[in-house]
């Protein structure tokens, strides 16, 4: 399997800490159903691959998940094999053929694999908002200011853009007709690529800009639209993980504690305060929002 390591100056710094014993991928393959199935159909019963959907690069991912897959390795006394995608098609393919234990995939895909397999464990609390930014400078004030301009967003079929596109239409603006759409994968680009004007505006997580990553630039823009609040993406497991396993994992996540250092720091590090229980009903409530939208007219 060819593979090529997302983030060596963060994994070497996180072996120097003690934290990384687990391999870190960036899948690249160009047959990745292929090549998720002939890597699981390999990997040691002993190894838990933990895939995460590329919303962000691949550094970031790393930062983001990487302390919370060395606690569940350590308590589980597996490896834990943390990868991802180059983008949402090839790792929904990789998911669909079941080649991850626990996944961390985006809400609108996770409503999509529930067929293949997969089922929602838990979810981290509270929720976020997404929203419409542009450059404080801008003369963007109304969402009908949006008319015609350049704006980005993550995906087509992303959980933000989804529930951004109908609210919006409601106001008037067919992002589809009334301007220029581009989706560009990953919210770094998003974030810096509005800041430097090469979009007018960007769809995005709003939560993102408290990130560490974005707070030099956080002054420079601001919130035109902000949706209801949205669930956070669910922690899912392959059906048929052993029992052990999965009661393990599940403790690992509920366990983690706002008022311990440690687990602050990797809470933190996704955004949440706490991860709780979750079940598909914590979901259906978006499920009903996205449902009639063209991604799940797709096979």
């Amino acid at each position: 399997m060819r593979t090529q390591r997302i983030c060596p100056i963060t994994a070497r710094h996180l072996w120097r800490m003690g934290l990384l014993s687990f391999l870190v991928f960036f899948l690249i393959s160009p047959d990745p159903v292929a090549e998720a199935a002939s890597d699981a159909s390999s990997a040691s019963p002993e190894t838990i691959r933990f895939g995460i959907f590329p919303y962000k690069s691949p550094k970031s991912l790393i930062e983001m998940y990487a302390p919370l897959a060395a606690r569940i390795e350590q308590k589980l006394g597996k490896k834990i094999q943390l990868v991802s995608a180059p983008d949402a098609n090839s790792f929904f393919e990789q998911v669909k053929s079941g080649g991850y234990d626990i996944v961390v995939p985006s809400i609108t895909m996770y409503h999509k694999l529930r067929p293949s397999g997969y089922k929602v464990i838990a979810r981290g609390t509270p929720g976020f908002y997404g929203g419409v930014i542009v450059r404080q400078d801008s003369p963007v004030q109304s969402v009908a200011d949006l008319k015609g301009k350049t704006i980005v967003a993550l995906g087509e079929y992303g959980i933000v853009f989804v529930v951004v596109q109908p609210q919006l239409a409601a106001e008037g603006l067919n992002l589809a007709t009334d301007a220029h759409m581009q989706f560009s994968g990953k919210i770094d680009t998003n974030v810096y690529g509005v800041v430097s004007r090469k979009y007018d505006a960007g769809i995005l997580p709003l939560n993102v800009l408290d990130l560490p990553a974005f707070q030099s630039v956080r002054d420079q823009l601001r919130v035109v639209f902000r949706t209801p609040q949205i669930p956070q993406l669910p922690f899912v497991v392959r059906d048929g993980m052993d029992e052990k396993s999965l009661a393990v994992i599940r403790q690992e996540l509920l366990s983690l504690s706002p008022a311990v250092p440690e687990d602050r720091t990797i809470l933190d590090s996704m955004q949440v305060e706490k991860i709780v229980t979750a079940t598909d009903a914590d979901y259906q409530g978006i499920y009903d929002i996205i449902k009639d939208s063209d991604y799940f007219k797709k096979p």
